[in-house]
């Protein structure tokens, strides 16, 4: 009983199975996109099922998703028309309930119930491309880590940062050169040589010019004070010129004045 207990307990088995729903049929299931030209091979194809199925009471007019291009086989960037929620005729058309009327660069497309696996509202996967690794690339990597091993096991070089009495030993060093020393006099002997030589000649050349500039000083002198004592006499002797001729004027008219008279006296 035991053994028939044990082997009915062995038997039963419990599954636990998780359902996960469908994706509706795409109408381009077996569709591929090519990716960017620059790709290696083999990297170069996805398939088109990027997003679910875009439910059309969640999309409203004028706004942005992205459609399928059947004709040129990528993701277009589009905008909503018009959502007929309750279908009926538009553009000539019998819409059935839930089409979606949308325009892209392709141009209007109306994506029926069925079909809103056609649309999606996030962006598109990334796409990363792989760089091609050159020969001359993996030489020029393998030298920069070599070199970054090399400056990191290269010690720096010690500082060294003079104290003052090196500096002070340093500004004092010449004084005890000989040939500093013997410049320095000789420089000196020189200098006094062409200052006694030079120097009478520089002090004649500058009292010459003190007296050309002091003589012509006092040459302008004299001439002002000639010229101001002329104009002076000229203005005192003009009243007594006009004065002596008002005299002789008075003189003359008096004489003539009497010698009327006197004529007038004779023919009385």
């Amino acid at each position: 009983g035991g053994g028939a207990a044990g082997l009915g307990r062995a038997r039963c088995v419990r599954l636990r199975v998780r359902m996960r729903p469908l994706r509706p049929a795409m109408a381009l299931s077996t569709a591929t996109v090519p990716l960017a030209p620059s790709l290696p091979v083999g990297f170069g194809w996805v398939a088109t099922a990027h997003a679910q199925a875009v439910p059309a009471a969640s999309l409203g007019k004028g706004q942005r998703l992205q459609v399928w291009s059947e004709t040129e086989g990528k993701w277009l960037d589009g905008e909503v028309e018009e959502v007929f929620t309750e279908g009926g005729a538009a553009d000539g058309y019998r819409m059935p309930a839930g089409c979606v009327k949308v325009s892209s660069a392709a141009g209007i497309k109306y994506i029926k119930p069925g079909q809103m696996n056609l649309l999606r509202l996030q962006a598109p996967d990334p796409v990363y491309e792989f760089p091609q690794v050159t020969p001359q690339a993996n030489v020029l990597a393998r030298q920069a880590l070599r070199e970054a091993d090399l400056a990191r096991a290269a010690p720096l070089p010690p500082l060294n940062v003079p104290s003052a009495d090196e500096v002070r030993k340093q500004a004092f060093t010449h004084l005890g050169d000989l040939g500093f020393r013997r410049g320095a006099i000789l420089g000196m002997f020189f200098g006094l040589i062409v200052g006694l030589i030079l120097g009478p000649m520089v002090r004649i050349i500058m009292t010459w010019l003190l007296l050309m500039i002091a003589l012509a000083a006092a040459a302008v002198l004299v001439v002002w004070c000639v010229q101001a004592g002329a104009n002076q006499a000229s203005a005192q002797s003009s009243p007594a010129t006009r004065g002596l001729l008002s005299l002789e004027d008075d003189n003359s008219s008096s004489s003539d004045s009497s010698d009327a008279e006197g004529c007038c006296a004779r023919s009385a």
